[in-house]
């Protein structure tokens, strides 16, 4: 691991890599969360708003096209605002916008949410990788991929079961701010984690 990558606090730690790879999977996993969390509540807010299946639908499709966009500027926003601010903004502006769904008056500003959810969901995932990839030695990166995977996929899988607990047993509202525990959680290990260095850096860990 080179030792440029590692905050001074954390120098000679071992374990570094690992707090490293649990804060952007933890921050990955909380933002992929809620891409199928809301879709178990579809009915619920067919019927709040009443709209239809031409309108609801909307909401996927915002949140999935804001996604691919934003992993395209992922590049942009490290290099103008270095990674460290990247994952930490983009994990603040997260649990803004999942607080605002939880009290949004009508479904356009529902719509507009799940954008942001999904622009936000898509500068953390490439982030995610960029952050671990150099930590991890040569031989070690295989696993580190196989980790990357497992929180990538874990994500989406537990957001039906989570939903639906959520719709069953509460208000499909609440769904909206299931993920913002995690987020905050993981905002608080970017800072600790990372350098609070003034300069721009393009490594979390640096």
């Amino acid at each position: 691991m080179p030792d440029n990558l590692i905050p001074a606090k954390f120098a000679g730690s071992p374990n570094y890599k690992w707090l490293a790879t649990a804060t952007v999977i933890l921050g990955m996993m909380g933002s992929v969360l809620s891409s199928t969390m809301v879709n178990v509540a579809v009915p619920d807010i067919m019927g709040t708003y009443g709209i239809g299946q031409d309108q609801v639908h909307w909401m996927s499709t915002a949140n999935l096209a804001a996604m691919p966009v934003m992993m395209l500027m992922n590049g942009w926003f490290v290099n103008n605002f270095g990674t460290r601010n990247t994952y930490v903004g983009a994990c603040v502006i997260f649990c803004l916008a999942s607080l605002a769904g939880q009290f949004t008056p009508n479904y356009y500003g529902l719509v507009a949410i799940r954008c942001i959810q999904g622009g936000c969901a898509g500068l953390l995932q490439p982030l995610t990788m960029t952050v671990m990839f150099p930590l991890f030695a040569i031989e070690q990166r295989g696993k580190a991929m196989g980790v990357y995977g497992m929180g990538f996929i874990l994500g989406p899988a537990l957001g039906p079961m989570l939903g639906g607990l959520i719709v069953d047993h509460w208000h499909w509202r609440d769904i909206f701010g299931a993920s913002i525990p995690a987020m905050l959680v993981a905002t608080a290990m970017g800072l600790r984690a990372c350098s609070r260095s003034p300069k721009q850096q393009r490594n979390i860990c640096k």
